[in-house]
């Protein structure tokens, strides 16, 4: 029997322990430990092993998967520690998939073997992970919640560019007689635009024009910040 993936594969199956066909390579490799495989391998630096984990994928019409989870695995196990490389393997991986789009065939899988290569030699780094991991379970166990956060910050949140932000914004200017356009403006210099950490390039000639345009001291405002 033949199987349709997600991919542009058409791979043999066969029925698993419970019933189920599970989807396999071309040698009969199981596509959940070939996955598993390459994460790992790519992990721990294995350039060889990943590499023949990742063609025996692209061989077996798994190109598209591969090309996908590759900058999952980039974001997961790089992330932080070189965002240039997460960057470079998405970049590859999205021009595979438009060579892919472009042709009947499955493209050489070049592209995707130099994305698994740079991710081996990649200093390694999981907080991007490991934060989200955190981040969810506090949710689920009510610790902190979308709400809280807003809550927290309303009075930088909760400006010109919300329903209750504009609502206050024209209390406030029929109360002083201020036009709305100006407050709005004020409240985005003093609250919504402070950047942390800040950098400043060439002096940014700009932003203190924009500042002055309100009346207001670049270096003041965001010195307090």
């Amino acid at each position: 029997m033949t199987e349709k993936t997600g991919s542009d594969a058409v791979v043999s199956a066969k029925e698993g322990k419970k019933g189920r066909f599970r989807v396999q390579l071309e040698d009969g490799t199981l596509y959940d430990e070939t996955i598993s495989a390459l994460q790992k391998m790519i992990r721990r630096g294995l350039e060889e092993d990943a590499l023949f984990v990742a063609i025996g994928l692209v061989d077996s019409g798994f190109g598209l998967a591969l090309s996908r989870r590759l900058p999952m695995i980039a974001s997961e196990d790089i992330g932080l520690a070189s965002p240039e490389t997460v960057t470079q393997v998405c970049m590859l991986c999205v021009t595979w998939i438009a060579l892919r789009r472009e042709s009947r065939n499955q493209p050489d899988g070049l592209l995707l073997m130099m994305a698994v290569m740079l991710m081996c030699r990649s200093p390694k780094n999981r907080e991007v992970d490991d934060a989200s991991v955190v981040v969810r379970e506090r949710m689920k166990r009510g610790e902190k919640t979308v709400q809280d956060v807003i809550a927290a910050h309303e009075g930088t949140v909760v400006d010109s560019h919300t329903d209750r932000g504009k609502e206050r914004l024209r209390a406030i200017a029929k109360e002083t007689g201020k036009t709305y356009e100006k407050l709005a403006w004020l409240q985005f210099y003093t609250e919504g635009a402070i950047l942390s950490p800040r950098v400043d390039v060439n002096g940014n000639p700009w932003g203190h024009a924009a500042y002055k345009l309100f009346g207001l001291d670049y270096d003041e405002i965001n010195s307090n910040k």
